[in-house]
């Protein structure tokens, strides 16, 4: 089935909201009833005021202006009732006769013609989309490369040629390529282009899509271009009908590297508005309507930018951001506010920290669309400066020593509050026969090599994980597994994904390994006690062997401390309340800094404790235990 154009999506999205409107006005009428007939309850005047602010925002969105003006009118006069305990007769008439016109736009508006065209996002990305690919042109030939180049424009593509593949390698001007044409053969030797793309895939790891060209038809020079990493093999001279085909293929099935936008709104109506609009310039979009669960979700969904609705019930997206500034990963992302209130931008002015810009609901398309890309343009520049100061060498790569120690200190002070579903394992892993290596290979090989690995362990670490290198061949991990999942086997994977490049160095005849020492990490261990601990157990892997992993548990807790965890189990299984009672002197009124505590459950039955609290505590458990087992 072919996919709707965008405007029929609009349409659609329009029609749906014509269809909810009557909805969206019973419930409003309905709420105004009871707080008129019933009782005045805040709840109600809130539900009414929420409903009247998203349809602030959503009217004029989907072209009915009407509603939005009558609706803002509402919302306002609803905003100065939320601090009374009652409205006058005078507020209550004012409400009523705008709900009576509220009604009116919605009615008008639900006679509204489903086939009336809503304007369509003018989208560029169609227009744009053949000139964001750059083709590199690698060929000798300098007649049949400007022949390719000539075409490729003509195409509607950006491309440049190179003589050799070292002049490729050695270019400076920064430029990314989504495609290479390479050919096989160059004076340097008859299979040149072969050996260096097998040396740029292991070198860089790269997933630039290529296609080699040849003359030479036989079995032997296709299996080895295909085995070096080419995607694709044409024999010359080249048949551009084909060779079309295979640039369409290649360039539309490649990794989406579309902006990321996660937008929170619990208007899911404008939700789907939003994601239209945005997924038909080029962007992947992901809604949200329950704000409540944001953290969850954008660490599944890595956004590039946040959009945040300011006014939703129960929690502002002033608030939202405020706890999103606070984490460290969530500082550089860029945070644009929507509202149909026009009083949020002073708050906005007040926080400036927390978000980047701010748009009054009904959204101006083009305006927003214009601030959204300047946003992440800027987001990456700040992201590539971060980088430089923290000796990072690509976008994704591994933190600096002590940006990753300061992160290990947060997580060992939260670790022991943590949820029990999750296990924390620092890491250090060491290259096997360092010192042998670097006398065979000298000093630059080396240097080359723990590049490699430095960008192969970035790119395999997963989210919320973390590493660092510690130079000479050493590097520090710190990884999060589920607390279902068997500890050994997955530190047995990481070691094995830590493995898997097959690392080597030139002229070696046996691959260079890597040993690692684990720890588990618990609230027994502080900063400098887990790096003792996990250096001595990377050093037992080394020692016995290349290749090895040697896991060491952290030291047990204590036995106290297992029996306090012990009783709380059994305090919340049983619904028991702790209380806390100062003690004070009666006849100088001063607190005693003592307290006396009890235990008070469902029956209000009070369980003192005696002088000895470990005592009673574990007379309480016992007590329990037995209890349970009758």
């Amino acid at each position: 089935m072919a996919e709707a154009s965008p405007g029929r999506k609009l349409q659609e999205l329009r029609s749906r909201y014509i269809a909810g409107l009557p909805d969206r006005m019973g419930e409003l009428r309905d709420s105004w009833n009871r707080l008129v007939h019933v009782s005045w309850n805040p709840k109600a005047l809130e539900f009414m005021h929420q409903g009247a602010h998203k349809l602030t925002g959503s009217g004029a969105t989907f072209q009915f202006p009407e509603i939005s003006n009558t609706a803002r009118i509402l919302e306002d006069q609803l905003q100065a009732l939320l601090a009374k305990s009652d409205a006058t007769s005078t507020e209550r008439q004012q409400i009523e006769n705008s709900l009576k016109a509220l009604e009116g736009a919605i009615e008008e508006a639900s006679r509204a013609s489903l086939n009336t065209e809503i304007a369509a996002f003018v989208s560029k990305a169609d227009v744009r989309k053949r000139q964001a690919y750059r083709i590199a042109v690698i060929e000798d030939d300098e007649s049949q490369a400007a022949h390719l180049k000539n075409w490729l424009e003509q195409q509607g593509y950006s491309a440049e040629t190179f003589k050799d593949p070292d002049t490729y390698s050695q270019r400076t001007d920064g430029h990314v390529y989504q495609l290479i044409l390479l050919d096989i053969s160059f004076p340097q030797g008859a299979l040149e282009g072969i050996g260096w793309l097998e040396s740029m895939k292991c070198q860089s790891g790269t997933n630039t899509p290529v296609i080699m060209m040849s003359a030479r038809s036989d079995m032997v020079a296709r299996m080895r271009a295909l085995r070096a990493g080419a995607d694709i093999y044409l024999t010359k001279p080249i048949d551009m009908g084909i060779l079309e085909k295979r640039i369409h293929q290649l360039l539309e099935s490649a990794p989406s590297a579309k902006p990321r936008v996660l937008w929170v709104d619990d208007d899911t109506d404008l939700l789907a508005y939003y994601n239209a609009m945005l997924s038909e310039e080029g962007y992947e979009v992901e809604g949200l309507s329950q704000p409540v669960r944001v953290l969850e979700r954008i660490g599944k969904f890595q956004p590039d930018v946040i959009v945040l609705d300011h006014d939703m019930p129960g929690c502002q997206g002033m608030e939202l951001a405020k706890v999103l500034r606070q984490d460290a990963n969530y500082m550089t992302i860029p945070i644009l506010f929507v509202s149909a209130s026009p009083k949020s931008r002073e708050l906005l002015e007040q926080h400036s920290i927390a978000g980047n810009d701010f748009f009054q609901k009904p959204l101006d398309n083009e305006l927003f669309l214009s601030s959204l890309h300047r946003h992440l343009t800027n987001a990456k520049l700040i992201a590539a400066r971060i980088n430089l100061v923290s000796q990072r060498k690509e976008s994704r790569s591994l933190q600096n020593h002590d940006y990753f120690l300061t992160e290990l200190v947060d997580v060992l002070a939260r670790v022991e509050s943590d949820q029990e579903d999750q296990i924390h394992y620092l890491i250090q892993a060491n290259v096997d026969r360092q010192a042998y290596l670097r006398a065979q290979h000298g000093a630059r090989a080396m240097a080359k090599l723990n590049a490699r690995m430095e960008k192969h362990f970035a790119e395999q670490l997963a989210a919320g994980d973390s590493g660092c290198a510690l130079g000479g061949g050493s590097f520090l991990f710190r990884i999060t597994t589920p607390a279902a999942d068997d500890g050994k086997t997955c530190l047995e994977h990481f070691h094995h994904t830590l493995n898997n490049a097959a690392w080597a160095l030139e002229n070696a005849p046996d691959p260079v390994t890597l040993s690692l020492g684990a720890l588990t990490l618990n609230h027994t261990v502080d900063e400098d006690k887990a790096l003792i601990e996990v250096e001595k157990a990377c050093h037992k892997a080394m020692q016995s062997g290349s290749n090895s992993l040697v896991w060491q548990q952290a030291p047990e807790r204590s036995p106290e401390s297992k029996l306090d965890d012990r009783i709380k189990e059994l305090v919340a299984e049983q619904a028991f309340k702790l209380y806390y009672q100062p003690i004070v002197n009666m006849e100088t009124d001063h607190t005693v800094f003592e307290a006396q505590v009890r235990l008070v459950g469902d029956d209000n039955a009070v369980y003192l404790l005696g002088s000895s609290c470990l005592v009673c505590l574990k007379a309480i458990e016992a007590h329990f235990t037995s209890s349970i087992a009758g």
